[in-house]
């Protein structure tokens, strides 16, 4: 019996874990960044409060108002902080989508640090581009492929609201699937690119966007299938989460040992619908067909 084609990607992710474990690692890194100084003010300022104890258990919006109204000037400085990390989170996607592709395209003797930083260094300005490029095009395509939706709800009477809502529903997910369209034709581009060691990585994402919406199945089903499994398993990790509680200091370890098992999944999600994608990867230089 043939195996479906997202099995087989998690396949592929299984033996490449060691990538997949470097991967979730340098993840860590930039997210540590982000983390670690807000909840050493949290710590520092509700440490000693009674009321700090709430937050153990649940996440109190009152008590968080009022924190953040005690002390505005510094969660104002907060957006710039955030706004940085963001542009560090852009710019290792495109080195660490370099350092994988190399590795998942070009298995051989080296080590595998010495082939990931190889291919991050070397791809990295190319899939720069092309990540920039991703943008306005994804929400050119979302846009294009919710319209006829708004468009619909836009044209009902005020009264017609259950219609509206589904209308409104559809068009919200017409554009997500839109967005993940170009998402998944980044991927596509970008391994087609790192197969060849093409340059014109933008003509690239457009050639592979415009074969992914002629042809969407396949990449698709790989998408779907692999996510359905990650947010099962995030959701199995979350249900432990709150059934281990924040009571304790063990109990505060675990939950911060299972939030890293959730990162570590999604790590393995990215391998395995990479190692999906190479197989249907156009060649850069060429012939952009994507065939199902």
């Amino acid at each position: 019996m043939r195996s479906l084609p997202f099995v087989l990607a998690l396949g592929r992710a299984a033996r490449e874990r060691r990538l997949a474990i470097l991967l979730w690692i340098l993840q860590l890194l930039p997210a540590l960044l982000a983390t670690v100084p807000l909840a050493a003010f949290f710590s520092a300022t509700l440490g000693p409060a009674p009321s700090g104890d709430r937050f153990l258990e649940r996440l109190d919006l009152v008590l968080l108002r009022d924190l953040v109204e005690t002390n505005r000037a510094l969660f104002g400085a907060l957006g710039p902080v955030f706004g940085v990390v963001a542009a560090i989170a852009l710019l290792a996607n495109a080195f660490f989508a370099g350092g994988a592709l190399e590795t998942l395209l070009r298995p051989d003797r080296r080590s595998l640090a010495l082939r990931f930083a190889g291919g991050g260094a070397r791809y990295f300005a190319r899939f720069l581009r092309m990540g920039l490029a991703a943008v306005p095009l994804a929400a050119l395509v979302g846009g294009l492929a919710s319209a006829p939706f708004w468009i619909a709800r836009g044209a009902l009477s005020f009264r017609a609201e259950a219609a509206k809502f589904w209308l409104g529903l559809a068009g919200a997910t017409a554009a997500a699937l839109g967005v993940v369209a170009v998402l998944l034709a980044l991927d596509l581009a970008r391994i087609a690119v790192a197969r060849d060691d093409a340059r014109g990585g933008v003509r690239a994402l457009l050639r592979a966007t415009r074969s992914l919406v002629r042809r969407p199945a396949a990449p698709f089903s790989i998408w779907l299938g692999l996510a359905t499994t990650l947010v099962v398993a995030v959701a199995l990790l979350g249900a432990l989460r709150n059934a281990v509680g924040l009571g304790s200091g063990g109990a505060i370890l675990a939950s911060f040992l299972l939030l890293q098992l959730a990162i570590a999944a999604r790590a393995f999600y990215r391998i395995a619908l990479w190692s999906g994608e190479i197989a249907l990867a156009p060649a850069a230089g060429g012939g952009s067909r994507i065939r199902p």
